[in-house]
């Protein structure tokens, strides 16, 4: 028979048997010191001391309501320390206590566990730097909280391009290239004031060549710009609060979309997908078209079509006086003018001819009886005959005259009643369009991200400082991971050890379920404490 040599311990410890929580240490040194400083009773040369068993210990019962943990030694045997928990205490005299007991398995066999790359759900992470943890959360409903706006470029649309078959002296222009389509009117470009454009388009108007104008196109002057941002900003401003959070996922794509608005579009997408460390952006325009457009140069999705937008800058209207522009054009109502004076006393000419040859054949009517033989004796026959005839060509070419002549002065009159209809009604150039944001001076170009409300983004980050962040992956296991606690839960643990299948069944359970190893030298259970990466 051997002599009761075992060692016992009652102790006053944190730990439970639900597993949630357990203590992570260095050593087995340091795990014995541990438990030996949290006694509050000893017991030795005590009787062997079975697993999970029911013990008598001496003492008072109500002495020993504040002991919830023990560890022994049953020295015959080896000098390995088992832990294990009190599960209940009950009276068994006045001077005896019972104690049913049930072993801590993980601290039992802290330092006999072999553990190999497992399938992790969810761990505190070794890094923590924005972009090395990107696997989506399980969260819903996060929503849109606004738009962390990085920065703007304007693209108020100042510069002009003018578009016309001749220059204002009515000399060709050249055609112009529109990105490989040939138009046939030249370009003028241009950044203009309003007094210079005026000036330009009067000087077509009085060289009578307003016509020649075709289109005049607005367009933003800094084309070809660039823009380069960071796609994992270092705190998120949301409604006018800065915001750093402790979890730098909440600074990655898992949580953040990057974005870029222009006059209405807007365009998002993940800034993980971006190659390198910045958003690299470019603003393209087209001056002949007015087209205006923004795409992001280093995204890596093969979609690279959804990561640009184009607006169009409506063309510009132009008055100008229809009835100055035909003046100059033909100089028309000087020449047109003349004309009707000219043709007017030509009318009043052949209208007195008309009025002559018709008196001289009236003479011949009422003076010569041609049917008289007395006329033809007195020889004034021959006389008669000639005027009469003289008279009455007279009259036809006269009349056939004068009606051609009205009808050019009927048309000259036309023309110059319709010039005088339009002089005080200037004609429109141009197209009629609109755009509300250049209209309600909404021109710039902004781009940063979308986050979720800055409450819930708090939640979200207090959520992962307790818990970790998702992995979905097999990866190797970690059970110091941070300064304070690390939380790990596996999905089927990978781990041998030389103990009992039971126990090592218990351990398996306890990660899949998820578990949290807290530093010995921490405030257990404390949450707000530094957690910092080891």
């Amino acid at each position: 028979m051997f002599t009761p040599t075992t060692a016992l311990r009652l102790l006053d410890t944190p730990l439970e048997s639900d597993y949630r929580n357990t203590l992570w240490f260095p050593n087995r040194e340091a795990q014995t010191s541990y438990f030996l400083g949290r006694t509050i009773k000893t017991y030795d040369n005590f009787q062997y001391i079975k697993k999970n068993n029911t013990i008598v210990v001496d003492g008072e019962v109500d002495l020993l309501y504040n002991c919830n943990y023990i560890m022994y030694q049953n020295n015959n045997f080896t000098n390995k320390w088992f832990y294990a928990f009190i599960d209940r205490i009950e009276w068994a005299s006045n001077s005896s206590v019972r104690l049913y007991v049930s072993t801590d398995v993980i601290q039992t066999w802290f330092f006999d566990i072999t553990y190999y790359d497992s399938y992790v759900d969810r761990c505190h992470s070794d890094t923590d730097v924005a972009g090395d943890n990107i696997v989506p959360e399980d969260f819903s409903g996060t929503g849109n909280g606004g738009y962390y706006q990085v920065g703007s470029q304007d693209l108020k649309p100042d510069w002009v391009t003018v578009f016309a078959t001749t220059d204002y002296t009515g000399n060709p222009l050249p055609p112009t290239d529109l990105n490989g389509l040939i138009s046939g009117a030249g370009a003028v470009r241009k950044k203009y004031d309003n007094a210079s454009l005026t000036n330009l388009l009067n000087g077509y108007v009085k060289n009578g060549t307003a016509t020649a104008v075709t289109k005049i196109q607005q367009w933003p002057a800094n084309h070809d710009a660039t823009i380069a941002y960071a796609k994992h900003p270092s705190h998120i401003d949301a409604n006018g609060v800065s915001y750093t959070p402790v979890n730098k996922k909440l600074l990655s794509g898992a949580f953040l979309t990057a974005y870029a608005q222009m006059m209405g579009q807007e365009i998002e997408f993940n800034p993980e997908y971006i190659t390198g460390a910045n958003i690299n952006g470019k603003i393209v325009v087209d001056d002949t078209s007015g087209l205006v457009g923004f795409i992001i140069t280093n995204y890596s999705n093969t979609n690279i079509a959804s990561m640009s937008m184009a607006v169009s800058i409506p063309e510009s209207q132009w008055g100008y006086n229809q009835y100055k522009n035909d003046y100059n054009l033909h100089n028309a109502s000087n020449s047109i003018m003349v004309q009707r004076n000219k043709e007017n006393r030509r009318y009043n000419l052949y209208q007195g001819a008309l009025s002559s040859a018709g008196g001289a054949l009236q003479v011949i009517g009422a003076g010569v009886d041609l049917a008289n033989p007395l006329t033809w004796a007195k020889g004034n026959v021959g006389s008669a005959l000639s005027q009469g005839i003289s008279g009455a060509s007279t009259v036809l070419n006269a009349a056939r005259e004068t009606g051609q002549i009205q009808a050019g002065i009927d048309e000259i009159t036309q023309d110059l009643t319709a010039i005088s209809e339009n002089y005080n009604a200037p004609a429109i150039g141009g197209v009629a369009q609109s755009n509300i944001y250049i209209a309600g001076k909404k021109t710039a170009l902004s781009y940063g991200f979308k986050t979720p409300p800055l409450d819930i983004l708090k939640r979200i980050d207090k959520f992962l400082t307790v818990y970790g962040y998702k992995q979905s992956e097999y990866r190797a296991i970690n059970l110091h991971a941070r300064a304070s606690w690390t939380y790990i839960k596996t999905n089927g643990l990978n781990a041998s050890g030389n103990f009992p299948d039971d126990d090592m069944n218990i351990i398996k359970r306890a990660f899949n379920n998820g578990i949290f190893f807290w530093v010995y030298t921490a405030t257990y259970g404390n949450f707000g404490q530094n957690n910092a990466i080891v």
